[in-house]
């Protein structure tokens, strides 16, 4: 064939079979995949997020445990401030009241000496003079 016939004639080219060209299913969980590796790290915060609200969970539990605890501590010791304060209150009126009994013998002692001091001038004077 001559040069001129080829050039009228172009062959057909072959061209090559197409292969399968699809993305996998987005079932596909291979670990090297990129939606295998998505799949995996959503399950990872999912299970950190669980064990987070488990974690917050038993804190509050634990927390309310702690402030009734510290709330009865409290209130025992409302009551036994409350308790001292009425017992401080009655020593301080005992106190008090020995305090008086002391200054009426005092008072009374003073006038004790007064007249001893009087009577002794009397003696004094009848027996000089």
């Amino acid at each position: 064939m001559s040069e001129q016939k080829k050039k009228q004639n172009p062959k057909t080219t072959v061209k090559p079979k197409a292969t399968n060209t699809k993305p996998k299913p987005a079932t596909s969980t291979g670990s090297q995949s990129v939606r295998g590796k998505v799949l995996s790290y959503q399950k990872t915060a999912a299970q950190f997020n669980l064990a987070a609200a488990k974690m917050v969970n038993s804190g509050v539990k634990d927390l309310q445990k702690g402030i009734l605890a510290m709330q009865a501590g409290v209130r025992d010791m409302q009551s036994g401030i409350i308790e001292q304060r009425k017992k401080y209150a009655e020593d301080a009126a005992a106190f008090q009241s020995g305090v008086d009994k002391m200054l009426a013998n005092i008072a009374g002692m003073r006038v004790a000496i007064a007249k001893q001091a009087q009577d002794n001038q009397a003696y004094i004077k009848h027996f000089l003079g």
